[in-house]
Parts: structure tokens; sequence; C-alpha cells
């Protein structure tokens, strides 16, 4: 019968949340992937770990007195795996007292290069804008083909309604959110970031000391970024967030939506849903 592994070593263990967030317990380092960077953090630069209303895990790294500690949140809908985590990352972690001399842990942590899958997921709006491209074009053979001129004109305008509507789609996902995070959301600074990837984002810092980078959603994007903007974020769930727009955009997207997206819905689902049965079985 094979010894067991020394008490020492800490059990590998691994939570993933989405297709490219992912935090590992290996030997000796906590790896940690998120905005397509993985980090290893040795535990020697590990302070504590803890969970934060059951939703996130917070693994704070060491700092000298009077300094911030830098803190790296992973968010998860386990709340028993983030337990069993947090338990098995200061178990493993170096013991220390208040008279221990502390270092600055991030200065410890490994910044590693951006991971293939990430970047295959980066490219997925790319593959979809291919594959709806192809359908429409094929789709405007079909309408020449049948000789319907009227269904060819419909199906030209309906690639321009089509665009429309999933502007204002994108627009309606703004709105809700920032609904939702009317009356319980934290309103911070943030910093305009591009050092992660093309797509444009902000940078800011939760009440907890924890860092998040938020893409720029499509109702706020603009040819000039300034250098900050407010963001309201969910204190529960600080990926929850949006810029703060001034009240006269929102309600010019309202209006917006009320008289020309949901005429351009209505007849966008005609050309693509109800025309090519028309042209190919009535």
């Amino acid at each position: 019968m094979k010894n067991p592994p020394p008490a020492s070593r800490p059990q590998s263990l691994t939570l993933r949340h989405g297709r490219s967030e992912q935090v590992s317990l290996e030997d000796g380092a906590v790896s940690l992937t998120q905005g397509g960077v993985r980090r290893r953090i040795p535990l020697t630069a590990v302070e504590e770990a803890r969970v934060v209303d059951g939703r996130s895990l917070d693994i704070v790294l060491t700092a000298a007195p009077g300094q911030v500690a830098t803190t790296y949140r992973f968010t998860s809908r386990n709340p028993a795996a983030l337990d069993v985590f947090r338990n098995a990352v200061n178990a493993a972690r170096p013991r220390r007292d208040g008279n221990t001399a502390r270092v600055d842990g991030d200065s410890l942590v490994e910044v590693v290069a951006r991971e293939t899958g990430v970047r295959l997921r980066d490219d997925m709006p790319r593959v979809r804008l291919l594959i709806g491209g192809v359908l429409y074009l094929a789709g405007l053979v079909l309408m020449f083909v049948a000789g319907d001129g009227d269904a060819v004109l419909y199906w030209a305008f309906g690639g321009v309604t089509l665009a429309g509507v999933v502007a204002a789609f994108e627009i309606v996902k703004g709105l809700w959110l920032r609904i939702g995070l009317r009356g319980r959301g934290v309103t911070v600074m943030a910093t305009y970031d591009l050092s992660g990837d093309a797509r444009k984002a902000y940078r800011f810092t939760d009440t907890q000391g924890v860092e998040h980078r938020v893409p720029i959603g499509f109702d706020a994007k603009s040819n000039q970024y300034a250098e900050q903007m407010r963001v309201t974020y969910d204190p529960s769930r600080p990926e929850r967030a949006a810029t703060v727009l001034p009240m006269s955009i929102i309600l010019a997207q309202t209006s917006g939506i009320v008289l020309l997206g949901i005429p351009a819905l209505a007849f966008t689902l005609y050309v693509f849903l109800y025309l090519p049965v028309k042209v190919l079985f009535l």
C-alpha cells in the first residue's frame, strides 16, 4: 500500500466560472485565469482566502504594514466548492502570527501569457458574424432564384433593420442592468484601460480593494474615451457593472427603442421568418 502524500502538500483543486475563468490550487501556488491572463500566486504571498456573500472567493495577498493588500476575486455559483477551496488554501499557506514580517505579495505573483482557449473565445464574435453573413447572402440568392422582386428588396432592407435590432438589444441590456443597479449599486471612478486586449474597457477598484476590468457596453461607446468615467457596480457581484450615463442619453435611448426598435424588430421578423416560408411554400 502506498504511503499517503504529506499533509503539507495541497490537494489539487480546480474551480471554473464561465468559459474562460478558472482558479486552481496546485503544488505551492494558486493559479488564477481571468480576462485572458493566467497568474501564478505563490502560497507564500497569500495572507488568507475568504468567501464573500457565498458567491466570491477572495485571495488576499500579504502587504507591508500601512499598505493596502492586493486582493484577487473569483466568482462562482457553487458556495460549497468555494468553501472547500478557501479551506484548502488557508490550510496550505504558511503559518504566520502578528510578529511575522510581511512583504508585498503582489511582487511575488507571476503573470503568464494569454491562453489559447481565451483567444478562441475572443474570436467567436467574428465567427458568428461570418456565419450570419453567409446565411444572409444565401437568402438573398434564394430570393433572386425565386424571381420575387419585392422579396429581394425586403431582404436587402432587412439586413439594415437587423443591424438596428442587434444594436437596440445591446442598449436594452445596458438599460436593464442599470435598472437592476439602482438603489443597491455602488458608484466609483474607473480608469480607461486598453492593456488586456483589443476590447475597450474600464478598470476600477471596489470597496473591498479588489480590482475589476469591465468592457464598455455598446450603449456607452463613442469615438473618444475620457480618461475616467463613473461606473456603478453590484457589490455582491462586481462583474455586473455599467458606466453611468446622463439622463438625457437614457431618455433618448428609451425613445429610440420605442419609436424605431420595435417597428424594426417587427419588420425583421417578417423578412427573416415569414418571407422565406412565403417564397418557398406559399
